[in-house]
């Protein structure tokens, strides 16, 4: 990251190389949707929607954002077939700002999501006994349409835990996100 908090051009390039390492090799595509950052909850401001915001907003607006949320995820999950078994899920993080955080915009995405999928039926439950993962990681600055897409991987039967984990370790080892 350079002085002015941008990322020069290689940096970003591992981080885009390694974000698609990990949705080809660990998290093969079932569904891929969008879902924006920014919410219009008034008529004359967007608004970021994150940890920080819901921790500050008054219920009124977190259920008006969360429906706004669902009734954007819908017809992006019209086609999904409902998962039986096992999934896990990739948040890919395209953001306005760099001082934006993706753990708190990750994390109510999440939130707002797993929610959608259960009121849908599309999962039995977003609990840990079919939710067996969730991963962040940084897309790239995206000025113009800042947004989180969200990569769903379901498991046909339940993945040997050792696996798993070795191929999180794998993937952080190898793709230098650090460097």
């Amino acid at each position: 990251i350079s002085a002015a908090g941008i990322q020069d051009p290689q940096t970003l390039e591992l981080r885009q190389k390694a974000s698609l390492k990990l949705a080809h090799n660990f998290l093969l595509r079932i569904l891929m949707i969008t879902i924006p950052v920014y919410l219009n909850l008034t008529k004359t401001k967007s608004t970021y929607i994150s940890m920080n915001w819901l921790r500050n907003a008054h219920y009124f607006n977190q259920n008006k954002a969360k429906k706004m949320m669902h009734e954007l995820l819908i017809p992006q999950l019209t086609n999904f077939r409902p998962v039986t078994l096992y999934y896990s899920v990739l948040y890919v993080y395209y953001y306005k700002n760099v001082v934006s955080d993706l753990p708190n915009a990750g994390a109510l995405a999440s939130k707002f999501f797993n929610d959608s999928l259960q009121t849908l039926n599309l999962v039995p439950n977003d609990n840990v006994k079919y939710l067996l993962a969730e991963h962040y990681v940084v897309g790239g600055q995206d000025k113009l349409n800042p947004r989180i897409e969200i990569h769903i991987k379901e498991y046909t039967d339940e993945p040997s835990f050792n696996n798993f984990r070795s191929q999180l370790i794998s993937y952080f080892q190898d793709s230098n996100l650090g460097h």
